[in-house]
């Protein structure tokens, strides 16, 4: 594959001062695309239709119809336009699923914030079920007296930094009930350790919120001084979030099995901490989307690099004609959300420092019942919101052969 023409004008440039002058870059929307010879390839992308969403859990409101899936065509151009390197990106953190989101990013519903959620509903419950156990059954008490003790021993002189990690939040954590006070806590320990947690709502959510505080204008950032209670308030309300997912479990916590409270908990701690300016508030991310919540055209199930979940397509080949158009999709990432909950699981079972647990609890089991959890949750958002979108598991062939065949396909 060649050079791409601007690349090879800025190498001429630098062979000799009698060489014209590099033009400068013209402006991104009319710039020529990069080259897309591997990923416009017909083998370059990795494509498994799964069929539809299903149209009978609809919420009632919502338009259940079995949409007609793009053509091929039109999804390799999509999958090229939005993994393309010029569009901004998301590092760092699960985004939000979301088809208005125009950056690439790994996606999950509800992002970190209703994942780490999850996590306590089944932690909460696989601790439940432990003390039950224990209370019940005196061999099954022994042995969490036995795991206890050697848990809180004296850790060896060659210790590595994680077993005294681990001891030192042992030590730390207390019984007390999981409170308001301990959520922020939580979260504030979540937040030390990772770069970004972003919080997506829409401008029909900002606006509900407007209508209850009685405003004229609102910045949901930087909500009017003296009345950040009633926002919080106003927020434990579905209508008053804009991601489909938190709106949804907030309207069913039985159905989602999530305590309402450690939700509302959750997003209260979110805004405190962004509100309050402090260090922690510059790890997360309030992102406002416009107010369209139906552009959905599919469901991606990507097992490879972010996407931009809205991207302009070129070429969009609609009736054989070429064009320019938009899609959306709505796309969650498998293999980051795996690590994502193999990573919550090892900070709450080891790494924590506020709530007390059973000793014998392991954050293997803990990942496993988190998946569970979080896959049955993530059918139950997409049926009730989108009914009747294609959805389709998405890969990409990690190299093309100097023939143009495709090498090492399938998902990565």
């Amino acid at each position: 594959v060649g050079a791409h023409p601007e690349v090879d004008g800025q190498l001429n440039a630098q062979k000799g001062e009698n060489t014209p002058k590099r033009r400068p870059p013209p402006p991104l929307e009319s710039a020529a695309p990069p080259p897309t010879h591997f990923l416009m390839h017909k083998d370059a992308w990795f494509i498994q239709p799964l069929g539809h969403l299903p149209t009978v859990l609809a919420n009632p409101g919502v338009r259940a119809i079995v949409r007609t899936p793009p053509s091929e065509d039109s999804l390799r151009s999509y999958l090229t336009a939005a993994s393309s390197p010029l569009l901004p990106a998301l590092d760092g953190s699960l985004c939000p699923m979301d088809a208005r989101e125009t950056r690439r990013c790994a996606c999950t519903p509800g992002g970190e914030l209703l994942e780490l959620a999850s996590a306590l509903a089944v932690l909460q419950r696989a601790a439940e079920q432990m003390r039950k156990a224990e209370s019940t059954d005196a061999e099954v008490a022994s042995a969490e007296s036995a795991a206890a003790s050697s848990l809180a021993a004296p850790l060896p002189a060659d210790a590595n930094s994680q077993q005294k990690l681990r001891l030192s939040a042992l030590h730390a954590r207390t019984p007390a009930a999981l409170s308001a006070l301990r959520i922020r806590r939580l979260l504030e320990a979540r937040l030390s350790e990772v770069r970004c947690i972003v919080y997506a709502t829409d401008v029909t959510a900002v606006e509900q919120l407007m209508g209850a505080l009685g405003l004229a204008s609102f910045d949901l950032a930087n909500p009017p001084k003296g009345r950040e209670r009633e926002v919080l308030r106003a927020l434990r309300e579905p209508h008053s979030h804009g991601c489909a997912a938190i709106r949804a479990t907030l309207a069913e916590p039985d159905a989602f099995a999530i305590e309402a409270a450690v939700l509302h908990s959750l997003i209260e701690a979110f805004f405190t901490i962004l509100w309050s300016k402090s260090t922690l508030a510059n790890k997360l991310q309030l992102t406002v989307h416009d107010a369209l919540r139906t552009g959905a055209s599919l469901a991606l199930r990507m097992h490879g690099p972010p996407l931009a979940p809205n991207a302009i397509v070129d070429a969009f080949k609609s009736g054989g004609e070429g064009g320019r158009g938009r899609l959306q999709a709505l796309t969650v990432h498998p293999l980051r959300q795996r690590t994502l909950r193999r990573d919550l699981a090892s900070f709450l079972v080891e790494r924590q420092g506020v709530l007390s647990l059973p000793a014998r609890l392991d954050a293997i089991d803990l990942v496993d019942a988190l998946d569970a959890h979080c896959q049955k949750s993530e059918m139950l958002v997409l049926a009730r919101e989108f009914p009747g979108l294609p959805v389709f598991n998405i890969g990409r062939s990690k190299g093309l052969t100097k023939q143009g065949g495709a090498r090492d396909q399938g998902l990565d």
